[in-house]
């Protein structure tokens, strides 16, 4: 899968249109008005929107990434705005601005070309798309969170509970500020966290974890 966003490929030898379908597969048009970028999804049972949900307006969930953001910055007006005119192409949001499909994805020989004609997308967003390719979801919340082999990461966005997987069976998870084991063999946990708190996790062997814990 791949995912092209707004005039990819648009500069190729010159500007035209028809290198944007050379590189994406999908026939993509030009409305020269001037206007806004941001996405609503129309078809909310698709597959890269069904946890989205039908009426999902890209912009306004941009910035929702902490409970304390207040504010949101204003995002200029684009000239011209290109869409999807592709009737091969499955559309699952349209551009507000003019109506016409903004977001779209069509099977390309043996992958999936993704077309996006907004940016920047909300993670909520990006987290469906790396869903629908078929990747691990480590954590379906809008969290920070960093791993590696040995140790994981995380800083909560919210309180509640949240279930981590990982891409590997860890031999053992100790909550490193928490001072206990939570896990032994594993490839998936979960834990009730709070709100704004870091948390930090060694995933690894008994004999490690009790050296941790000297």
């Amino acid at each position: 899968m791949a995912v092209w966003v707004y005039a990819a490929g648009l500069i190729e030898g010159g500007l035209d249109l028809k290198n944007i379908e050379k590189l994406t597969g999908i026939h993509v048009g030009a409305d020269p008005v001037q206007g806004s970028l941001d996405l609503k999804i129309i078809d909310g049972e698709h597959p890269l929107t069904r946890r989205l949900g039908k009426g999902f307006d890209f912009e306004s969930n941009l910035w929702k990434i902490n409970s304390w953001q207040t504010t949101q910055p204003q995002r200029r007006p684009c000239s011209p705005l290109f869409f999807a005119d592709d009737a091969t192409a499955a559309t699952v949001a349209v551009l507000t601005s003019n109506n016409k499909p903004g977001y779209a994805v069509k099977s390309v020989g043996g992958w999936k070309s993704v077309y996006m004609a907004g940016a920047p997308a909300p993670a909520a967003a990006w987290r469906e798309l790396v869903r629908y390719s078929g990747s691990l979801i480590m954590n379906d919340e809008p969290d920070v969170l960093y791993a590696n082999r040995s140790w994981l990461a995380l800083h909560t966005g919210g309180a509640g509970l949240r279930q981590i997987r990982l891409p590997f069976r860890a031999a053992g998870i100790y909550d490193v500020f928490g001072r206990k084991t939570l896990s032994g063999p594993t490839s998936e946990f979960e834990l009730e966290v709070e709100k704004w708190k870091t948390y930090l996790f060694y995933l690894g062997s008994n004999n490690i974890i009790s050296a941790i814990r000297l």
